[in-house]
């Protein structure tokens, strides 16, 4: 994830520049990849994309990292139904190409 060196805030999504202070010099830091399931919602009916169709039930959640930063992502788990507010989960990547990987979350 992106910090700034001036504020020391943590941003996702990537940005050209911190939102906080303005500073163009953001630098990378790995992070643990582990939080807290914060809030989720439940798809069982695609509407507009019919691509994610296969996928439903799929559970796309607001996890919150242990470093502070929440972010919205879908979580891998045997049955929507086990995932709670308060899970704990990590992340996982898929490549999508070899510049692109989305970051998902699995309970832990």
């Amino acid at each position: 994830m992106q910090r700034c060196p001036s504020c020391r805030r943590l941003h996702w999504l990537p940005s050209p520049s911190c939102q906080t202070c303005g500073n163009p010099e953001l630098l990378w830091e790995q992070l643990k990849g582990v939080g807290t399931v914060y809030t989720f919602t439940i798809v069982h009916k695609v509407v507009r994309n019919t691509a994610f169709a296969k996928m439903t039930p799929y559970l796309i959640a607001v996890v919150e990292l242990d470093e502070g930063p929440r972010m919205i992502a879908d979580v891998q788990a045997e049955s929507p139904d086990l995932v709670k507010i308060g899970s704990r989960v990590e992340v996982t990547f898929d490549d999508i190409t070899p510049e692109i990987s989305l970051p998902r979350f699995r309970l832990v």
